[in-house]
């Protein structure tokens, strides 16, 4: 075939419709070599106004040429635009119905989803508050945790407002928090009962000491009024001593003026008295002697008398004293031992607490731990599964549709086909 019959039919179709060379490369190759060769062959000649015309209407004609072809391209894009854009018109109304259609569907299933989300919510709610209770259970006094423990018993879970595993979980942590706050009451309880055990005796201590303080006065009064009935008494005898002398001395003075009087006599009738004075002096010797005999005796049987009671009385002051002083050893004693054995009892139950609250804190770590693991393990299968869906939607599946086919997958509803996690 020759060659330029080859390419003046190209230029003529192309003239005819410059679209060709748009949709087809190899003729807007073939035509555009055409144009460059045509151009390069031309002469130029710039001395002439016709060389110089010819190179205008060359260039003019190269220019009239991309303009023809360049307005081809705008009418093909306008024609693909109008295409498009109807074809964009029935997409959407088509992903507007079928939407419809899959809310429509959807519908019972987002209502009891939503439900659901409800039903979790309010579990959750109330697992946290039971859970801010166990927090809040080691405050006493045994009064509030008695008056929460009747609150809590009286809840009840309903699966309809719960969902049945939320509600089994609930009635579950229910037990569980009735058993640490009837736990901790009566830690408490045992604690108050102490307290109260250990005020009781220091009151009976203090009542101890209060009437060992009034027995001790009491004994100090007796002792001193024991001391004053002895000085009292022994003024008594003292006065009496003196009265014994007083009628000593008056008795001799008698005596003498008895004598003197009987001298006399006896000097007047002392040949016929001396026998009668003699035997009147003897006589009276006599009854002299007797008397301080029995004045001696009556002394000495008063001063042994006193100190016997002296002894007696001294023996059971020291009775009466030591049996106190024994008795007031014992109650101290009994006392020092009750407080002893309750402060290592409430050391005991110190020590119990807080190992209970160590291993609480242990358990409760354990549960952060193991929420922190499902949360971050819940966050690696939804990085996993958006990958997976963000892959599904590159070819071409819309966003729903590929959550949908990630989700089935997941769930195993899809034979042959796994999600690696």
């Amino acid at each position: 075939m020759d060659v330029t019959k080859t390419e003046t039919a190209l230029v003529a179709l192309v003239e005819a419709n410059p679209t060709l060379v748009l949709i087809d490369d190899k003729k807007f190759e073939d035509f555009y070599e055409h144009v460059k060769a045509e151009a390069r062959a031309m002469p130029v000649d710039l001395s002439t106004e016709k060389g110089r015309k010819a190179i205008a209407s060359m260039a003019f004609k190269i220019a009239r040429t991309k303009t023809a072809i360049d307005d081809a391209g705008k009418k093909l894009n306008e024609e693909a635009r109008a295409k498009i854009n109807a074809v964009d018109a029935s997409r959407r109304k088509i992903r507007e119905r079928f939407d419809a259609l899959k809310d429509e569907v959807r519908a019972p299933l987002d209502k009891w989803e939503a439900e659901q989300a409800k039903k979790q919510e309010r579990a959750e709610e109330q697992m946290a508050r039971l859970m801010d209770i166990d927090l809040r259970a080691n405050f006493g006094p045994s009064a509030r945790l008695r008056t929460e423990i009747a609150d809590i018993k009286n809840e009840t879970f309903d699966p309809a407002i719960y969902g049945e595993e939320s509600a089994g979980a609930l009635t579950r942590k229910q037990a569980a928090t009735l058993d640490l706050l009837n736990r901790w009451a009566e830690t408490f309880e045992k604690q108050e009962a102490e307290a109260a055990e250990l005020a009781r005796l220091r009151a009976e201590k203090e009542e101890r000491e209060r009437q060992d303080a009034e027995r001790k006065a009491a004994e100090e009064r007796a002792e001193a009024e024991r001391r004053a009935a002895e000085e009292r008494k022994a003024r008594e005898e003292e006065e009496k001593r003196q009265a014994e002398e007083a009628r000593k001395r008056e008795e001799e003075r008698r005596k003498a003026e008895q004598e003197r009087i009987e001298r006399e006599a006896r000097e007047r009738a002392e040949a016929e008295a001396r026998a009668r004075v003699e035997a009147a002096e003897r006589a009276a010797r006599e009854a002299e002697e007797a008397a301080a005999r029995k004045i001696e005796e009556e002394r000495q049987a008063r001063e042994r008398e006193k100190a016997e009671q002296e002894r007696i009385e001294r023996e059971a002051r020291e009775r009466a004293e030591a049996e106190a002083r024994a008795r007031v050893e014992a109650a101290e004693r009994a006392a020092r031992e009750a407080e002893e054995a309750a402060a290592r009892k409430i050391e005991e139950e110190r020590q119990a607490r807080e190992r209970e609250k160590a291993e609480q804190e242990r358990v409760e770590r354990e549960l952060r731990e193991a929420d922190a693991k499902r949360q971050a393990d819940r966050e690696h299968r939804a990085k996993i599964m958006g990958a997976a869906k963000a892959a599904i939607m590159e070819v071409g599946i819309e966003e729903q549709q590929a959550k949908d086919i990630v989700l089935a997958i997941a769930a195993g509803n899809v034979p042959h086909v796994s999600i690696k996690f």
